[in-house]
């Protein structure tokens, strides 16, 4: 689970990164080439990040049915105090921004914070302060709907097979719906429902992919959705699948895989992945801009030594935020199991 989760904030650092060297279109070649496969791809650490959110917060609720409030109380707690040091990061920031996000009238103002507290902004078309508060915003509705459908509505009382036929007609909908040109849909959110079927799958018993099998699925999906024509609602579908596959893979077979995802380095990254994934993209357009001056005849020899220092310091900023907040504020408290899931949520409590 660690592991995979550093391999899910890992594409969303290469995101951001090539992201920022594309802006001003300096490089060109084996740098450029690079940069837009992952300008692409990397956003789609999010989406494994769904994958294990759906998974392990249905199935807790599968095993336990807490009380609304307490429950969300609980995740609550996990996301507001590193998210608010991030969204305070972010209004200084906007200041330095040549159009600031940030309204200039106090109601508007008000509003606009309100809407970024709330985890509107990806649900609606508002612009996050942040980049990667729309994320938040799926990860936040999902619990509240979620966590609805079994305390009030008594989803867990249905036989599995009907629960399993539910969340596949509602990914079938989503993208269908977004297939017919409908806007607003939140057709990401199709992980967060893989991630439901693989916790049904689990509680079922049934048989889990080969590692070898999941691997190829995930290389397939990779190229295609890299190719222009294909249509955003199918690589959310394929995205979801083969991540799910993957999951599958790696925690229920003890497996060259399952190996190599508990290698140690990685699992650090993914203990402090919240965090991480909260700040990062700060660090890199920060270092990058004061970097920004460098000679385009350097531009791509900048691109690539200057990737593992780059990830590097957004590591270790993230750490502090990590052990200054995140661990006391957030993860050293006293629960009776682990409720946690999400590049928001991801971490034992």
């Amino acid at each position: 689970m660690e592991g995979l989760r550093g391999i899910a904030v890992g594409l969303v650092f290469l995101q951001h990164y090539c992201v920022q060297y594309l802006v001003d279109g300096r490089v060109t070649g084996a740098a450029a080439g690079f940069a837009n496969i992952f300008r692409d791809y990397g956003n789609h650490g999010v989406e494994l990040f769904f994958v294990l959110s759906g998974y392990l917060i249905y199935g807790i609720l599968l095993r336990k049915q807490p009380h609304f409030f307490q429950f969300m109380g609980r995740r609550a707690q996990r996301l507001y105090p590193a998210f608010l040091v991030a969204l305070m990061i972010a209004l200084v920031l906007d200041r330095f921004r040549p159009v600031h996000l940030m309204p200039s009238d106090p109601l508007q103002a008000f509003a606009y914070l309100a809407a970024n507290l709330g985890f509107l902004p990806g649900l609606f078309p508002i612009t996050p302060l942040s980049a990667v508060n729309w994320s938040l915003s799926y990860e936040w509705w999902f619990y509240t709907s979620c966590t609805i459908l079994f305390v009030v509505f008594g989803l867990g009382n249905l036989p599995a097979k009907w629960r399993a036929a539910l969340i596949a007609s509602t990914a079938a909908l989503l993208a269908l719906a977004t297939a017919a040109g409908i806007p607003g849909i939140p057709v990401r959110g199709i992980s967060l429902l893989a991630g439901m079927l693989l916790a049904e799958a689990a509680g079922r018993n049934w048989r889990a992919a080969s590692p070898v099998g999941a691997s190829c699925l995930v290389g397939f999906v990779f190229i295609v959705t890299l190719l222009p024509r294909t249509p955003g609602w199918l690589a959310s579908l394929l995205l979801a699948i083969s991540f799910a596959v993957l999951c599958s893979a790696a925690f229920f077979r003890s497996s060259w895989l399952s190996k190599a995802l508990s290698f140690t380095p990685l699992r650090w990254l993914g203990n402090i992945s919240y965090s991480f994934y909260l700040v990062h993209g700060f660090v890199v357009v920060t270092i990058l801009h004061f970097l920004g001056h460098i000679p385009s005849s350097h531009i791509n020899l900048l691109f690539w030594i200057g990737m593992a220092p780059i990830f590097a310091a957004a590591f270790a900023f993230s750490a502090g935020l990590f052990l200054a907040i995140e661990k006391p504020f957030s993860l050293d408290v006293k629960v009776a199991r682990p409720i946690s899931a999400g590049p928001a949520t991801m971490q034992p409590e």
